[in-house]
């Protein structure tokens, strides 16, 4: 049999009014079983706990809320509902994780990063130090130009021992110091990628050519010999020493 929702949520409100909890929250569940997608039914419960001071309940049902405006395409009404949860809870790190979400495709960049960067205090704070790792990768990618942010991940990443990770942020840090034209920060990278991996000859022909690009032949050449001398067929070093004989006049 059908309840009366008109009646259902006058008697619900009217227990709430009297401080009759149990009897209350039973009206409003009956109704959320006939509409478990009705959101300001849901909002409403929300706000009943808030009132009564259970935080922890109403947060569940604001970000219940939140999450069905996301799926739904409201973006902007999950934003709001997501920000009632942080007037209630300002350490509250998954409404930081899915606001910085949600400004991203909002296209707000310094929004998504201020909210990730919150997310990441938040776990740092709670001893989550891989889990504020990964969205410190994550704020990387979000601003590729922020290289001080992105060595840092690559430190962090190289002290929970994940090496090549770590390499390929320094990496990225390296290509986007390429491409602003800072040189001496290239060379810098390079230097500490080799500290990590000596082997790895893509970044000593980048550290040689940085030298050259910086005035350090003899430096440039230094490296680029031992390149050659290790891998013969590695053509880009020998490509490379051509050059810096052809500036010398040699």
């Amino acid at each position: 049999m059908a309840i009366d929702k008109r009646k259902t949520l006058d008697s619900a409100r009217r227990y709430a009014q009297r401080g009759a909890r149990e009897k209350s929250l039973a009206q409003y569940e009956a109704l959320l079983r006939g509409d478990p997608r009705d959101f300001k039914l849901r909002l409403e419960i929300g706000d009943v706990h808030q009132r009564w001071g259970r935080t922890e309940d109403a947060i569940a049902h604001y970000a219940r809320v939140a999450q069905q405006f996301r799926q739904e395409g409201f973006e902007a009404r999950a934003v709001a509902v997501w920000k009632r949860v942080l007037n209630l809870d300002p350490k509250y790190t998954d409404a930081h994780i899915a606001l910085s979400e949600l400004y991203q495709q909002l296209s707000m960049q310094s929004q998504s990063i201020e909210s990730l960067q919150s997310a990441i205090d938040g776990l740092n704070r709670d001893g989550q130090k891989r889990e504020a790792l990964e969205l410190l990768r994550r704020m990387g990618e979000l601003d590729p130009t922020n290289t001080a942010s992105r060595l840092k991940v690559a430190e962090l990443l190289l002290r929970e021992g994940m090496k090549a990770d770590a390499v390929n942020e320094f990496e990225q840090v390296a290509h986007e110091f390429e491409r602003i034209e800072a040189i001496e920060a290239v060379a810098g990278v390079c230097r500490r990628i080799l500290e990590v991996t000596p082997e790895c000859s893509k970044n000593r022909l980048r550290l040689g050519r940085a030298q050259f690009q910086l005035g350090e032949s003899d430096s440039a050449e230094r490296v680029l010999t031992e390149i050659r001398d290790a891998e013969p067929e590695y053509e880009p070093a020998s490509e490379l020493l051509s050059e810096i004989y052809a500036a010398q006049g040699r």
